[in-house]
């Protein structure tokens, strides 16, 4: 009886540590994902702060070219009928 009650809790030690050996492959590989996730992440960051400095700089100097367009063309006679 001894050796029964012996057998059934190896085999469940066993079946234990297998699931567990599972679960840390499962684990393993979502690492790995959010790895790749996070460095795809880190290239979008910094296509974004690329586009962000690029208008910074080109926005205002558009606005101050549209806005010294529109008073020289007023100025001269060009735009009469603007609204």
């Amino acid at each position: 009886m001894q050796n029964i009650v012996a057998f059934r809790g190896l085999d469940a030690l066993q079946t234990g540590s297998n699931m567990t050996i599972k679960i840390m492959s499962l684990a393993q590989s979502d690492n790995q994902l959010m790895v790749d996730l996070t460095k795809k992440a880190q290239n979008d960051a910094k296509t974004l702060k690329t586009i962000t400095i690029l208008t910074m700089v080109f926005l205002p100097a558009s606005f101050v070219s549209v806005s010294a367009t529109f008073s020289l063309g007023t100025s001269i006679g060009f735009v009469t009928n603007y609204m």
